[in-house]
């Protein structure tokens, strides 16, 4: 798993919520270079915050925290597999899924 930390200067991320990260999510992924797909997307039993598509196609599957939850790295690895098994499920051949983590916590 790697971890890039993005630069956000206009945002105190003290004070943000996770309404507020969603609200500026076209920023985010724009820095990353990532198109918008949807948002609270509901597959079974999990809700993904959203989903971004790269250059090369694949899928990104976005979680956004503005806590120190310890399920966070959970959801992590869970999401993309849960994303594809309902593209199968659906007739879909599911392209490449990876998660990023957009947080205003991180901790060593």
């Amino acid at each position: 798993m790697v971890f890039e930390p993005i630069h956000w200067p206009q945002v105190n991320a003290r004070k943000i919520n996770e309404a507020e990260l969603a609200r500026n999510l076209d920023q985010f992924l724009a820095q990353l270079g990532l198109s918008f797909v949807a948002r609270e997307i509901k597959i079974g039993a999990y809700r993904l915050d959203a989903i971004a598509s790269d250059s090369a196609g694949a899928l990104v599957v976005i979680e956004l925290k503005t806590n120190a939850a310890m399920a966070t790295l959970g959801q992590l690895l869970l999401y993309p597999r849960a994303l594809h098994n309902a593209l199968v499920r659906s007739g879909v051949t599911p392209p490449s899924i990876r998660a990023i983590l957009i947080t205003t916590h991180l901790d060593s």
